[in-house]
Order: C-alpha cells, then sequence, then structure tokens
C-alpha cells in the first residue's frame, strides 16, 4: 500500500503541530491545520472540503486532535486512501489507540514522544484471586479516572505481564487493543480493565 502522510506522536500536540506548520510556511509550501482537542464530523467534512480544493503545489493538511470521533475517521477514510493530486495528510496525538486500525494503516506512525516511566500496577497479576479482583475493581468503581490515566493502568497492566513472564496469544494481544479503544470511547475503566484480569486469572489456573 502507498502511504500518503504519516501520522505524529507527540507529548505537546499542539506545539508540536504549531512548529510544523511554521516549517512548512517557512519552505514557501502551502499548509492548512485544523486542531481541536476533539475531531467531530464537523470537522471531518470540512477537512475533506479543503482536500479538494485544487493546488499546483503541494499542500500539507495538519490535522491535530487529542480525541477522534470513530463516525469521523471512518468519514475521512477514503481520502486518506485516495487523496487528490498535491494533497499531503499530517495527523498528530498524543496515542496511536486515539485512531482506528483502519487509519493507522494507511499513513507512516512516526513516534516522537518523551518516554515516561510507567506506574507499577495495582495487583500482583501472577497472585491472583476473584476476591483481590473485586476490590480491585471496587476501588476503581469508587474514584474517578481520566482517559490517560485508564490508558496508563493498560499499559501498567502489560509491562506487569511482561515483566512476570507470561505469554500472550493473539486473542489475548486483541483483548487489550479492544480495551484501549473503549477507552477512547469513554467507558469506565473498571468495566474495560474487569475482563482483562478474569482472563489472566484464567490463564494463571491453567497454567
Amino acid at each position: 500500500m502507498q502511504h500518503i502522510g504519516k501520522i505524529i506522536l507527540h507529548n505537546d500536540i499542539f506545539e508540536k503541530a504549531q512548529n510544523l506548520q511554521q516549517q512548512i510556511l517557512s519552505q514557501n509550501q502551502i499548509v492548512r491545520e485544523f486542531a481541536c482537542e476533539e475531531l467531530k464530523m464537523d470537522d471531518a467534512h470540512d477537512i475533506i472540503a479543503e482536500a479538494f480544493i485544487a493546488e499546483k503545489e503541494t499542500k500539507t493538511i495538519i490535522i491535530v486532535a487529542q480525541n477522534f470521533r470513530n463516525e469521523a475517521q471512518n468519514a475521512l477514510l477514503k481520502i486518506l486512501e485516495e487523496p487528490p493530486n498535491n494533497i499531503h495528510f499530517i495527523i498528530i496525538t498524543r496515542n496511536k489507540t486515539a485512531l482506528l486500525p483502519t487509519i493507522r494503516s494507511r499513513l507512516v506512525v512516526e513516534d516522537l514522544r518523551e518516554k515516561s516511566e510507567i506506574a507499577a500496577f495495582g495487583l500482583d497479576i501472577t497472585k491472583l484471586d476473584l476476591g483481590k479482583i473485586f476490590e480491585f475493581v471496587k476501588g476503581l468503581n469508587a474514584g474517578e479516572s481520566s482517559k490517560s490515566a485508564s490508558k496508563e493502568m493498560i499499559e501498567s497492566l502489560l509491562l506487569a505481564i511482561h515483566s512476570a513472564g507470561i505469554k500472550l496469544n493473539e486473542n489475548e494481544l486483541e483483548m487489550f487493543d479492544n480495551a484501549l479503544l473503549e477507552l477512547q470511547n469513554y467507558r469506565r475503566i473498571s468495566l474495560v480493565i474487569t475482563p482483562l484480569l478474569l482472563m489472566l486469572l484464567l490463564k494463571n489456573k491453567n497454567s
């Protein structure tokens, strides 16, 4: 598949977008930026309309957002796969899981994030039982967790699994991908992480 643009992962997405826009303008090239906290359907329609405004020179369209509505991403699929002549897309976001796999497959991913240490997971996953899982999830229900904090908890669980030498098969890894997508759709962390912990409990019993 020919890639007609890229996804940039960055800690400060709006600063990165501004710097990139200035860099492109300094080269006397055309650039249009669409920046928002959450990309919605109306934004997707505006992006598509901009892409079809003909230019003789290459035009870069920068899309920068923390979150992306699934319907907006689906609306952009066709134009990302078959963009008009001289159109180059750059999507800037913090986490690639904010984007659907179908979007990620159409663009090259460039990770420019500064790596931060992931906190230890709150349970010993090698000694799981139903009681410990219940108390852990009960604690999650008692508080509130931001989308970024919830994502870090899933990442922390994955790190704990790796450190414990537990091997996940393809279906089990897909469960984690789906969990991260559910978090993007504002599903509570307690509902997302419970099936993962139950899967690990069963896996430990069968090993």
